[in-house]
């Protein structure tokens, strides 16, 4: 996982996870990526993309599949990669026509381990980190690390290596 901080967020750079996504990509086969900004892929584009709203225009040739990151119709362990840029802190706010649920983030993180292979990788950057959890009116939630920590365990995830914050 790659987090960055609230005193990040005006320079918020998505490149150390799209880096480890390139780098790696001869040691995956079906990727899986969650709402994030495709134009972050240039070099390679995943398997496939799950997203509550409609592929752009520039991006309608691709395997998407318009669903709700909190209910993947999807086989059980089909992934062995799966990506996740800025969504979490977006999920179930309703911002982008996904149902407004509380507990969306503990939902789409038990979603995520159960599509994912024995031995696969989750590669999320979450949004905004800071000293106290807190909800902004359908923009953003905002996560402490341990709060992450502790959803990430609850939803089965081992809990990731401090080097990783």
């Amino acid at each position: 996982m790659i987090y960055q901080t609230l005193d990040d967020w005006d320079s918020w750079d998505y490149k150390p996870a799209v880096a480890y996504v390139v780098s790696h990509m001869g040691l995956y086969t079906k990727w899986l990526d969650l709402g994030s900004p495709l134009k972050l892929f240039e070099v390679q584009l995943p398997s496939w993309t799950v997203d509550i709203r409609k592929p752009p225009p520039d991006r309608n040739h691709l395997p998407w599949l318009q669903a709700d990151v909190m209910n993947l119709p999807l086989e059980d362990a089909s992934f062995d990669l799966l990506t996740s840029i800025c969504v979490l802190c977006h999920v179930g706010m309703g911002r982008y026509g996904d149902p407004v649920k509380i507990n969306a983030v503990d939902i789409m993180l038990k979603e995520c381990g159960r599509v994912l292979m024995s031995g696969g990788r989750f590669v999320c950057v979450p949004g905004p980190v800071a000293d106290q959890t807190s909800f902004q009116d359908h923009r953003h939630s905002i996560y402490t690390v341990e709060d992450l920590t502790l959803r990430l365990i609850n939803a089965g995830f081992a809990a990731p290596d401090a080097s990783e914050f």
